[in-house]
């Protein structure tokens, strides 16, 4: 039951962004349990719609992006902003946890969830003409999850809308930044062990 209430709403959320999200903080409406289950719909509706979506849309190969590779993508830059959003509000005197802003931003992406399945059936339906109405749908979809997303910002770390943009703007710039230094790190990594590797293999040639 719980769950049930925290899943419907992020349906009021969806129609009521500043008064949803600050209730969702100050009356703890949202659980983790129904971000749990918006983030399913999230991942199950995102593999069908890159493999349902018609030919007119694009049609991708399973052999070039595979469900192994998607859903760890999708998990992992969700929870890169998360996390990254976090540290930076934390510097800027935010008032959310981690746990509050990785609820609000699940819900903000309800809009990609809820569109996803009709997308999918709309890009078999539509004829070349028509496909306007599927990218309308899709960029409004995107456009209206943006704006939850910074509702959640401003509604979470009780912040006004222009430093809500301006945090949104650093969190992006933040996880650049968080994926640069991974690289770097995983490269050293590397560097490091064939160095090992070539020093054991000197002391095992000279044994």
């Amino acid at each position: 039951m719980e769950v049930a209430q925290g899943v419907r709403y992020a349906f009021y959320v969806l129609v009521h962004p500043f008064d949803g999200f600050w209730c969702l903080k100050s009356e703890k409406r949202g659980t983790l349990k129904s971000a749990g289950v918006l983030m399913a719909a999230l991942l199950l509706t995102m593999v069908i719609r890159l493999y349902g979506t018609g030919y007119l849309v694009g049609n991708v190969s399973p052999e070039t992006v595979t469900v192994w590779l998607l859903l760890p993508l999708i998990i992992g830059i969700y929870l890169l902003y998360c996390l990254a959003n976090w540290s930076l509000t934390t510097l800027m005197n935010g008032s959310g946890t981690f746990r509050e802003i990785s609820i609000a931003n699940i819900y903000a992406l309800l809009p990609v969830i809820l569109v996803n399945i009709p997308l999918t059936l709309l890009s078999h339906i539509l004829s070349g003409t028509e496909l306007a109405i599927y990218t309308f749908i899709s960029v409004a979809a995107v456009i209206w999850a943006l704006f939850l997303l910074l509702a959640a910002n401003m509604s979470i770390h009780d912040y006004s809308m222009t430093k809500s943009v301006i945090t949104f703007v650093l969190t992006l710039l933040a996880m650049l930044f968080i994926i640069v230094l991974g690289l770097l790190f995983l490269n050293l990594l590397q560097q490091v062990f064939q160095f090992v590797k070539s020093v054991v293999r000197e002391i095992a040639f000279r044994l």
